[in-house]
């Protein structure tokens, strides 16, 4: 599945994915090494959604309950690989946390203090 000329998108702990109305079983992707769904797509511009579960903050409900999210893509860079996923952390937080294994590209605020964050695998 290696091509320089896509991106690729590791989208974790999630269901039902969709890239710009496009059903995940209709995207070229594989299964990748810690169990994400990896997605090759253009550089372009694109909407992810997907169907997460979120962590219930209710002390009389413990149950995880289920929400269909999206995230907004800036445009990717060729042959680089990027990561989506839930965190309990404010898009603010997000933008200034340093990794050594990723940098932040964006992130929204799903829910207080949690966020679908996108980030670039260094």
């Amino acid at each position: 599945m290696s091509d320089n000329t896509k991106a690729y998108l590791h989208i974790y702990c999630a269901k039902n994915i969709i890239v710009d109305e496009q059903k995940f079983s209709e995207l070229e992707h594989i299964k990748g090494d810690d169990l994400e769904d990896v997605i090759k797509v253009s550089t372009d511009k694109h909407i992810v959604t997907a169907n997460y579960d979120l962590p219930s903050n209710s002390v009389f409900n413990s149950r995880i309950k289920a929400k269909d999210i999206s995230i907004s893509c800036p445009l990717l860079e060729a042959g680089k690989h990027y990561v989506i996923s839930i965190y309990e952390v404010t898009p603010e937080v997000a933008a200034t946390e340093e990794s050594t294994f990723m940098d932040y590209v964006h992130a929204e605020e799903i829910e207080k203090g949690y966020s679908i964050c996108l980030y670039r695998k260094k």
